[in-house]
């Protein structure tokens, strides 16, 4: 494996790790994370996971990656019903299928522009 593929991965699971604190935490543990609004954290979490599970890739599914990030997402929320002090939510999810496809998005161009 190339580098550029292991430091993908582990940024990846750095990345997934930092999602599920933020999304399961104390509620007042995180509540610094949404000075730029919940809806932009949401997009740009995603849109992030969704981009390092590309770049961990030799040749990247798109679909299956973003249907993968989607459905970390939405266990995301299904879990914060289970804490004491967070809920899941439909805009949530709906924020989080944004990134997603903005990452989906970016890479199609981008790897089209290189190709």
């Amino acid at each position: 494996m190339s580098a550029r593929f292991a430091v993908a991965r582990v940024a990846a699971a750095v990345w997934l790790a930092v999602l599920t604190w933020g999304s399961l935490a104390p509620q007042e543990s995180v509540r610094g994370a949404f000075t730029f609004g919940d809806v932009l954290v949401h997009i740009a979490g995603y849109l992030g996971l969704t981009l390092l599970l590309l770049a961990s890739q030799r040749a990247p599914k798109l679909m299956v990656t973003g249907l993968i990030a989607l459905g970390i997402g939405i266990v995301m929320e299904l879990l914060q019903m289970l804490t004491s002090d967070r809920s899941g939510s439909v805009l949530d999810v709906a924020s989080n299928a944004v990134g997603v496809l903005m990452a989906v998005a970016a890479w199609r161009i981008g790897s089209r522009l290189t190709n």
